[in-house]
């Protein structure tokens, strides 16, 4: 099966290589992949500013990551275990999750300014939902599971429950909502960055098309996307690797 993957993506980028080369399409709007790749490499290791893009947008990416990931997990954690709590936070979750994270970032510019904190406000809000919803279903079902009625029986203390039941029985559901919500973190973060920031890569992808640099846009373009498949790479190795060890009570 990755074969049959690697040879579809192959065969696009051999086309569109072909289509550039022969003119069949506007090598000026559809530079060849080659070419691409040439000026992405160029871009990383010989322009130190562009370096400092990556960096900026890493480390907004990164921060909206460390205060999404708490504040979900403790208000799931909560939901699950106080039904008065869960009805109090449903029709907020409702009523926000919904909206486009983008459509909300005027008010976090009204809020916090054009700086940094705006952007990253919005990329833990976005990264917020997708793993507040994923978190409170893996932990539900821990908790909902007969097994866990063992764990009143024993009366385990309250560290080894949340450590090694809560956490560790819900791993799947766990990192399953961190890659969603560093997926959804990293459009975040483009989005944010091509108004209102005079850094990062969102900011250099809306220049380079301003300007009309092409070949640019599309480096940009392939360093982005390349963050995101590092990254979802990198959380489906944790899955494999984390979840076989775990130890789940309803698998007992």
């Amino acid at each position: 099966m990755k074969f049959v993957s690697f040879a579809s993506l192959l065969c696009g980028l051999i086309i569109w290589q072909i289509f550039s080369l022969f003119q069949l399409v506007d090598s000026t709007y559809f530079p060849p992949p080659t070419l691409i790749l040439q000026r992405a490499w160029i871009l990383l290791v010989e322009q130190g500013d562009f370096r400092e893009h990556i960096i900026s947008s890493l480390q907004r990416l990164l921060l909206g990551q460390l205060i999404a990931f708490p504040l979900a997990f403790i208000l799931a954690l909560a939901s699950t275990l106080n039904k008065l709590f869960r009805a109090a936070l449903s029709p907020w979750v409702s009523l926000i999750y919904p909206i486009p994270k983008l459509a909300l970032f005027p008010f976090f510019l009204i809020l916090l300014g054009t700086g940094d904190s705006s952007k990253i406000a919005m990329i833990a809000l976005g990264s917020f939902f997708l793993m507040y919803l994923s978190f409170e279903l893996g932990l539900r079902r821990i908790y909902e599971s007969e097994y866990f009625e063992i764990v009143r029986v024993y009366r385990i203390s309250r560290l080894k429950i949340f450590w090694h039941i809560f956490f560790k029985g819900a791993l799947p559901e766990i990192i399953n909502g961190i890659k969603m919500g560093f997926g959804y973190g990293l459009v975040l973060m483009v989005g944010s960055e091509m108004t209102m920031s005079k850094n990062g890569l969102g900011f250099y992808m809306w220049n380079s098309w301003d300007q009309f640099q092409i070949l640019n846009m599309y480096a940009c373009l392939f360093w982005i996307s390349f963050l995101g498949i590092i990254s979802f790479r990198f959380f489906n190795f944790v899955e494999r690797n984390a979840v076989s060890s775990r130890i789940d009570p309803s698998n007992q």
